[in-house]
C-alpha cells in the first residue's frame, strides 16, 4: 500500500469477514498502514467471535466500520 501510494482502501467490495483470524489479519494491515484510510461494510457484526475483533479494528483511527442491516439481520 505504501509503495503504491494508496490513500484510501475499502475492504470487501464483495465478501465479508469469515473468521476472527482473518479479522485480526485485517487489523494488522490497518495498524501497519497509518497513512491509509480504510473502511468496510459488514454483516459479520452478528457473529460474536468475529464481532469481538471488529470492535478492536473499529477503534483504530484510520478505520471506519459500517454495520450492514437488512431484512435478514434484523
Amino acid at each position: 500500500l505504501y509503495r503504491k501510494g494508496v490513500l484510501a482502501c475499502r475492504f470487501h467490495v464483495s465478501g465479508d469477514f469469515y473468521s476472527p483470524g482473518y479479522a485480526r489479519k485485517v487489523m494488522e494491515v490497518v495498524e501497519r498502514s497509518p497513512q491509509v484510510s480504510f473502511w468496510c461494510y459488514t454483516r459479520s457484526w452478528r457473529v460474536e467471535p468475529i464481532a469481538a475483533v471488529l470492535w478492536e479494528v473499529a477503534a483504530l483511527e484510520n478505520f471506519s466500520l459500517w454495520l450492514s442491516a437488512d431484512d435478514e439481520t434484523g
